[in-house]
């Protein structure tokens, strides 16, 4: 049986992430502060994140109706939020409908939406 360093390696660190990540902080998992393209959306309000200091979108509709670059969660109402977490996210929009990936995060570990949300 021949080793290959590189399939080791890259076993270990998918073992690694599966194990950590349901343990890491919100912040952990928060991306950089991103702003999405405002003329892509109907309302412009912007809010401060207390989780990192980032100047963020407030949840609004896409004028195409589709998935801004950069959602994080599609709430109940049809908006779209910018979160930077989970904790708040679309609290006056419904709650969170689903979260997105290549935004902030997946659903959280175990499945399901942040019931509190």
């Amino acid at each position: 049986m021949r080793f290959h360093l590189g399939i080791a390696l890259a076993t270990a660190a998918l073992s690694a992430m599966a194990w950590l990540s349901p343990l890491a902080p919100d912040a952990a998992l928060a991306r950089a502060c991103f702003q999405p393209d405002e003329s892509t959306l109907e309302s412009h309000q912007h809010y401060r994140s207390r989780q990192d200091d980032c100047d963020v979108h407030g949840p609004a509709r896409s004028r195409d109706g589709g998935k801004p670059e950069g959602a994080s969660a599609k709430c109940r109402d049809g908006t779209w939020s910018f979160s930077h977490s989970r904790s708040g996210t679309c609290s006056r929009h419904g709650g969170v409908e689903r979260w997105e990936s290549g935004g902030l995060m997946g659903p959280r570990p175990g499945g399901g939406a942040n019931p509190n949300a």
